[in-house]
């Protein structure tokens, strides 16, 4: 009986100490695109994060490394290319923090599989994989080769149809971050507790919206926003938004 005990707590233990969501956003970029990423880090452990590692995958060309008030980065090297970023932080109970870094994706690629492993205060190390083994899932990052329109090739006010959901689950996929029952749930939560952003994303793009209160009523639904794009920063400028398919 006691023994049984034991294995309950040491399993409650370690469950516990698994509570966190670590991804890499966005989740949709271009072939052969300069891309600025971030290490996104939800810490609902009981104990700190100390560091983040996250393997670069093959093809992938880090051009920067942005700094952060929140830890220092160092690099793993083959070469002169990049294939690993550690960041030192302390990221303590029920806080977040984005880490960003800058690079080029391959062409002729059409996803990239994100390795991150997230050592906690307490020693315990939590691997973001996909390899066989990994108790946590890794971020994809879709790749299209279709290239965002020009802005003289989309002058004046456009209907977008897509759904809201928010830039930490920017593909609409909210199995990664499970911060509520449903999608609408996860996106209000990320939004009002986790300082991120509503956006629409249409099954390929991720589009900023200007407006961020009405998003609200449409979190996690499909919608039809009438307004004008900047194309240079992916950003709507919200006119109306209406329920859609």
């Amino acid at each position: 009986m006691r023994s049984q005990l034991a294995v309950g707590m040491a399993v409650i233990v370690a469950a516990a100490s698994l509570s966190a969501h670590v991804i890499v956003s966005p989740t949709v970029s271009k072939s052969g695109a300069v891309q600025k990423y971030e290490v996104r880090v939800h810490n609902e452990a009981k104990v700190a994060a100390s560091s983040i590692d996250v393997d670069i995958p093959d093809g992938v060309t880090v051009v920067d490394i942005a700094s952060s008030p929140n830890g220092s980065a160092t690099t793993k090297k083959v070469g002169d290319r990049v294939t690993g970023i550690t960041w030192k932080i302390d990221v303590q109970p029920n806080k977040y923090v984005a880490l960003p870094f800058t690079a080029r994706n391959p062409d002729g690629v059409a996803e990239l599989h994100w390795t991150l492993h997230e050592h906690l205060a307490d020693g315990s190390t939590v691997d973001w994989s996909d390899r066989p083994g990994s108790k946590e899932k890794g971020s994809v990052t879709r790749l299209s080769a279709v290239a965002v329109p020009a802005p003289s090739a989309a002058p004046g006010q456009q209907t977008f149809a897509g759904t809201i959901t928010d830039d930490m689950c920017a593909s609409a996929d909210h199995s990664q971050m499970r911060m509520g029952p449903t999608a609408e749930a996860c996106a209000k939560a990320c939004v009002e507790e986790h300082g991120a952003s509503y956006v629409l994303f249409d099954g390929t793009n991720t589009y900023q919206v200007s407006d961020q209160r009405l998003p609200e009523r449409f979190a996690g639904q499909k919608v039809r926003i009438t307004g004008t794009l900047d194309a240079k920063t992916k950003t709507i400028r919200v006119d109306s938004i209406r329920p859609g398919q």
